[in-house]
């Protein structure tokens, strides 16, 4: 095979944020395969848990729910666009949240010192926990596949059980209408 020449594959390396772009960009607002994925639901017992919040203390979920009801949010990370604005949408309910004796804590797998910079960045005053190896998550299932975390709210009763329950990746409405339900329920 005189005069044919191999081509080399030509590999260049691709930054983490372009492939996390392209990768939200390409999945659907609900992938077929994670339609479906369980998740608590209404009556189902909260798992317990103690995490770091921004500054380093330790939280539980006992503690969250000395005052009444707890909102607790997952989300992905922090700094991405629907992350933030989600961050937002919680910060934004926060004091008609707390006047009505209910907690909000958000949980993400970035550690405490990414929690630090969001928090003061977008001058949030709620409760952001570190879960880097993904523990609670896994136990409040809100973990999909590849890893991925599935945005996801909880509304926790003080007894400790689930009294609601939104999931939506890509959407807010879902977890705005879970912050009126609570507004309304108290």
């Amino acid at each position: 095979m005189r005069g044919v020449r191999a081509r080399r594959a030509l590999t260049l390396p691709v930054p983490p944020l372009l492939v996390r772009t392209l990768l939200v960009r390409t999945l659907p607002a609900a992938p077929i395969a994670c339609q479906n994925a369980k998740m608590l639901t209404t009556g189902d017992p909260a798992p317990d848990f103690a995490l770091p919040d921004a500054t380093g203390r330790v939280v539980t979920l006992a503690g969250l729910l000395v005052k009444g009801p707890l909102v607790l949010f997952f989300y992905p990370a922090d700094f991405t666009p629907v992350c933030t604005r989600e961050a937002r949408l919680f910060r934004d309910a926060w004091s008609d949240l707390t006047d009505k004796g209910v907690t909000v804590a958000g949980v993400s797998p970035d550690d405490v010192e990414s929690h630090a910079r969001f928090r003061d960045r977008h001058s949030i005053d709620y409760y952001l926990l570190a879960d880097p190896d993904k523990t609670v998550i896994r136990a409040y299932q809100v973990l999909g596949p590849f890893g991925i975390l599935r945005r996801t709210t909880y509304l926790i009763s003080q007894d400790r059980r689930i009294q609601a329950a939104a999931r939506a990746d890509l959407r807010l409405k879902p977890h705005d209408r879970l912050i009126r339900q609570a507004l309304d329920s108290y």
